[in-house]
């Protein structure tokens, strides 16, 4: 991907966390880091921190779930 590439992406998972994080329902960070594949350029990444040992794989499904959902909904607010 080239840099405009991954600038969309990073709107898109900072869109993202914070639609998720405002719906209430799950959370997911994010952060940013550079990786070497891409040199320089910061990439926002997401990351769930799972450690509550109650937590089982319908718990993984319902946040996944979750995402997918939003993400149709902030793709179609960022890119149309």
């Amino acid at each position: 991907l080239d840099e405009a590439a991954n600038a969309q992406i990073n709107d898109f998972n900072v869109a993202l966390q914070k639609a998720q994080r405002a719906e209430g329902h799950s959370f997911v960070s994010r952060t940013q880091r550079a990786v070497s594949r891409y040199g320089a350029q910061q990439l926002t990444l997401l990351r769930a921190v799972l450690l509550n040992p109650l937590i089982e794989e319908r718990h993984i499904r319902d946040l996944l779930d979750d995402q997918l959902r939003l993400g149709s909904l902030v793709a179609s607010q960022l890119f149309g």
